[in-house]
């Protein structure tokens, strides 16, 4: 176009540049010219359909002239999306645009304007992809037609008189980038506008508040998509009013070479920084006297370089505080750390919504999902996705598309279901798979290696199993610890808030994802080894101490790995495990849940004598719940194995003393006492050797030979206080005390049953409770005291039923006794509503009243008879 063909007047003028031209003419070379033609063939045909003026080109810059301002903004977006939608031989290729409108006079083809050299102030505070323009471009355009914009605020940019309002155009079918300006914000920062609200972060951002001041470090530490941006962000835009000289941003994500981290600061403050002359010391010299904060993002990559670079600033800037985000900490003494952890779901599943489900459901509706379907799924998907908001954000946008329960299913099969589209977001925020790969491949060699054997495991671990599962190869069980301490401190492996000691836990999503890149050999070996380790700590011959079920139930998912890993891990040691998991069912008096475990599990195990232990505590755990027949069936094929391959090595004695419970259940007592003598005659291990002598006892007491019971009962008590069953031990004191109370020796009776309460409530057994409660409705009941007597009886009942536990038929009918007794001497109706108050009643109140009659009997004197 021609000199006089250009506008004049008021003019908006428009200027356009490639982002990382320089870098791209560096490596493409002669390649260069063919992106550089096409770019040039798409723009000019642009500025031509809309009335611009072609008024200088320059490398890959075009200065354009408009007329309209309407024509400039559409032409602006069209060149935006003609860039972005051009498949690009050597990548997607990037342009910034500026706009700004003044009067303006052409002059010999070219112009001399103040609006021109602001329009180039203008595009260079743009990113590739953002197309800028000033207030009086907007206002001008939408005099014509509309036009779709975001604001920015107000920016410093030279040749202006005053900060100046500029506004991102928004192009049709491309998501806005949020990237900050190369530009000073007229309020004091170069932090992006959050597009959306933050969610639960409150407590971290008041630490902020505490710990960012003058000459300090302060580094916010979490897993990748965590947060950490988003919360340094807000922060700043927060309080850059309070720091003179304001809150500054500068991402270190895609730096490779420490030596550049000055140089992107000083670029982010839009500081000049002279060639030749050592940058860093430039940048502590333009900086010594700010009041500001310096918001280093990204700094994992290269975190011992930016802690040199942090180390030099604070020297030498006493007023400047830096706030570092990134995955491990820098390491500076004096670092303070605010740690950013995963968005919670309510465990209790209340109807409040937990701060997980929240965030899900607001992403949700920004993505257009109408109806979602049961919230249960909604916090199922988040849970396994670990409460971490990027993956939730990803997991939400898929909800204009697919439900969340098939988001779920999904997730078990792979977790590229959730991705996103978006071509501006970071490549590794493009993914979750993304986002764990960035922080993998930060891990030197051994760290990796651990990681990867860490993967065989189900839930939280301590330090001793770490140990068990990590060692081997190059890594030596002194290197274990350290090691842990690191991948901890890089934000891969997480401490779990347990009581009394320190464990550790992979995030699900990093636990599936390095799996996948770990060698299948280095986790069989590593499952072999937490197999070991395991037996060692909870199997059959690991002292019974109170600790043991609880070490059972912390390491029940670890165990499930295990028993599932058929053919890798040896089946002897399964089945142990196996026993293990359902013994604790037994303690815990869950046997229906018990019964369903190991049925499923020993289903198609191979006959051997570890099988024979399950099989025998199967029958156990089916006479629990009165089911005589089922044991029954279950110990015939118990009986049918050992014949071929003998009992378990622990459970000598076991299947005689099972087979003699069932007799007892049968009403069969000579059969039961002749199974329990004869068995005793020979050689059985301590544990099955107590249950005997408890068969005896029992046994003997039904045939109301109590002198022979407490005998049967005082050996059993001896043994388990030998092995240290703490459970067992409150089971025999209350066996004991029912004998003596048969015996007419209340006092001991009583001493013997509060033994049992105590130690059955402090071990959480409630069965063993119902059962000292019951005792203590005897005692109220012998004093007369029929509303405390029915009161207890109700709770013991109401405890019993919780359990699905089944009475003896004789302690059945001493219940009824107690109850009939009731009705005759306090009246149906009365004793009625004293049973129901007692079955609702406080446990901890009636634990407490069934201690005080215990006590007082177990103390008087004169109740021995």
């Amino acid at each position: 176009m021609g000199a006089a063909e250009l506008p004049s007047g008021v003019v908006t003028f428009v200027i356009t540049d490639i982002e990382g031209s320089t870098r791209l003419l560096t490596s493409l070379g002669n390649d260069y010219d063919a992106i550089l033609d096409r770019h040039n063939e798409l723009l000019r045909s642009i500025w031509a359909d809309h009335a611009g003026a072609v008024v200088n080109t320059e490398g890959d810059s075009f200065i354009v002239a408009f007329e309209s301002a309407a024509n400039a903004v559409t032409a602006c977006a069209a060149a935006q999306a003609a860039i972005a939608n051009e498949a690009w031989p050597a990548g997607p290729l990037m342009i910034r645009i500026g706009a700004h409108r003044g009067p303006a006079l052409p002059r010999n083809g070219d112009y001399i304007a103040l609006a021109l050299h602001q329009t180039a102030r203008v595009s260079a505070a743009a990113n590739g992809g953002q197309t800028l323009v000033t207030r009086e471009v907007l206002d001008a355009a939408l005099s014509e037609r509309d036009v779709e914009s975001i604001p920015l605020g107000k920016y410093r940019l030279r040749d202006f008189g005053s900060p100046t309002e500029l506004h991102l155009v928004v192009t049709e079918g491309l998501p806005p980038t949020t990237t900050p300006l190369r530009a000073l914000p007229a309020d004091s920062h170069n932090l992006p506008r959050a597009i959306t609200a933050m969610v639960d972060r409150e407590d971290a951002f008041t630490r902020l508040g505490e710990v960012v001041v003058p000459g300090t470090l302060t580094t916010v530490c979490g897993p990748g998509g965590i947060g950490k941006t988003r919360l340094a962000v807000e922060f700043g835009r927060a309080e850059s009013h309070r720091w003179t000289d304001g809150i500054w941003m500068c991402s270190l994500a895609a730096l490779t070479h420490g030596a550049d981290i000055p140089g992107a600061i000083a670029e982010a403050l839009n500081l000049r920084v002279a060639s030749g002359a050592d940058p860093l010391e430039q940048l502590g010299h333009l900086l010594v006297d700010r009041t500001m904060v310096l918001v280093l993002d990204n700094c994992e990559a290269i975190a011992p370089d930016a802690a040199h670079v942090v180390h030099h600033l604070l020297a030498r800037c006493p007023t400047i505080a830096v706030l570092s985000t990134s995955r491990e900490p820098l390491g500076l003494t004096g670092e303070r750390q605010v740690r950013v952890e995963p968005l919670v779901v309510p465990p209790d599943k209340s109807a409040a919504l937990g701060p997980a489900t929240e965030l899900f459901l607001m992403r949700a509706r920004d993505a257009g999902a109408e109806q979602l379907g049961d919230l249960e799924i909604v916090e199922q998907l988040c849970e396994r996705v670990d409460g971490i908001p990027l993956a939730i954000e990803l997991a939400a946008a898929r909800t204009s598309v697919m439900a969340p329960q098939e988001i779920l299913d999904g997730l078990d099969e792979h977790s590229r279901a959730l991705r996103t589209a978006d071509p501006l977001s970071p490549e590794r925020h493009r993914s979750i798979d993304a986002t764990i790969d960035w922080s993998y491949d930060l891990l030197n060699t051994y760290e990796r290696a651990a990681l990867g054997r860490l993967t065989v495991l189900r839930s939280s671990f301590d330090m001793a199993t770490a140990v068990a599962v990590c060692s081997g190869g190059d890594i030596n069980d002194d290197d274990v610890p350290e090691l842990i301490w690191s991948l901890v401190a890089k934000s891969v492996v997480r401490r779990w808030p347990t009581e009394g000691e320190t464990r550790y836990r992979l995030f699900t999503t990093v636990n599936k994802r390095v799996g996948e890149r770990t060698e299948q050999s280095d986790q069989d070996e590593a499952v072999r080894q937490l197999a070991a380790h395991l037996d060692a700590i909870v199997g059959p011959d690991a002292p019974k101490d109170v600790r043991w079920a609880s070490r059972v139930e912390v390491e029940r998912d670890n165990i499930r790995g295990v028993i599932e890993r058929v053919g890798i891990v040896p089946d002897a040691l399964r089945l142990r495990l196996l026993w293990s998991i359902g013994r604790v069912y037994d303690i815990n008096n869950e046997f229906i849940r018990g019964i369903e475990e190991l049925e499923l599990r020993s289903a198609e195990a191979a006959n051997r004598p570890e099988l024979v232990g399950v099989l025998t505590l199967l029958a156990d755990l089916r006479l629990r719940i009165g089911d005589v027949d089922g044991a029954e069936r279950v110990l015939d094929r118990a009986d049918a194995i050992a014949q071929s391959t003998g009992p378990a090595t622990w459970e000598l004695g076991g299947l005689a003393r099972t087979r003699g419970e069932i007799a007892l259940r049968r009403d069969d007592v000579d059969m039961s006492e002749q199974i329990a003598r004869e068995a005793l005659a020979e050689d059985a291990a301590p544990q099955p050797s107590a249950r005997l002598w408890n068969l005896l006892g029992l046994s003997r007491a039904f045939k109301d030979d109590y002198l022979g019971a407490t005998t049967a009962f005082e050996e059993e008590l001896a043994i388990w206080r030998q092995i240290g069953a703490d459970t067992s031990v409150a089971v025999t004191h209350g066996n004991l005390a029912e004998a003596h109370l048969r015996l007419g020796d209340q006092r001991q009776a009583a001493q013997h049953q509060l033994d049992c309460l105590r130690g059955a409530n402090e071990l959480g057994r409630p069965i063993l409770v119902a059962f000292s409660i019951i005792v203590a409705a005897h005692l109220a009941a012998g004093e007369e005291d029929w509303a405390t007597a029915l009161e207890l009886q109700g709770a013991a009942d109401a405890l019993l039923a919780s359990a699905e536990y089944a009475l003896y038929d004789a302690d059945e009918q001493t219940r009824s006794e107690l109850v009939e007794r009731g009705h005759r001497v306090f009246g149906e109706s009365t004793s009625s509503t004293a049973l129901d108050r007692g079955r609702t009643m406080p446990l901890q109140e009636v634990v407490e009243r069934a201690s005080a009659l215990l006590d007082l009997a177990a103390q008087d004197e004169t109740s021995t008879t």
